[in-house]
């Protein structure tokens, strides 16, 4: 797909006279179809789960229900901001909460840049309105303080408990993205 839009970019390119023909990887006739960049084979992806509205709120209900609240959260909060949870959640301070716009702005390890302003769901600003003065009072003033490995036990218990496939700490991710 990537090499799609180099090949319909340098088709415009050439054709509007932006580029010439010649300075195309290859100039062999036989290729011009594809300028040169060839695919490679695609092999079969596996099918990533994400979760329904119905299990999402169930895993949450089951995570309370366990006493696991902070976790719950947690959880709730990854689904309706898409962060990921080891490069940019173990990172998210409470001051990347703008109180008065009602929007996050976080570093994104992954591009080494930060992210642009993401509005805040209803659920989501009601969290952080509950975590905001633990999250002062904390040194680190992360919004919550589960650790890496503590996420992950996390996950593999409700992945069992709730018998839902691939849940791993990305399916959050997946679920808002969906």
């Amino acid at each position: 797909r990537r090499f799609m839009v180099v090949r319909v970019c340098t088709a415009y390119a050439i054709e509007y006279g932006l580029m010439h023909k010649d300075k195309v990887m290859n100039t062999d006739p036989r290729e011009s179809a594809n300028y040169g960049w060839k695919n490679l084979k695609v092999k079969a992806i596996k099918k990533k789960n994400v979760l329904n509205k119905e299990e999402e709120n169930n895993m949450i209900e089951e995570m309370k229900k366990r006493g696991d609240h902070e976790f719950a959260d947690e959880f709730a909060w990854n689904v309706d901001v898409g962060m990921r949870y080891e490069t940019e959640m173990l990172n998210f301070t409470i001051k990347d909460i703008n109180w008065k716009k009602k929007t996050i702005c976080f570093y994104r390890g992954k591009i080494d840049a930060y992210s642009v302003n993401i509005p805040l769901s209803q659920r989501a600003w009601s969290i952080a309105c509950r975590y905001k003065d633990v999250a002062l009072g904390r040194t680190s003033q992360r919004l919550f303080s589960i650790s890496k490995h503590k996420i992950e036990a996390m996950f593999r218990k409700y992945k069992e408990l709730c018998k839902i496939e691939d849940h791993t700490p990305y399916i959050t991710r997946r679920t808002f993205c969906t």
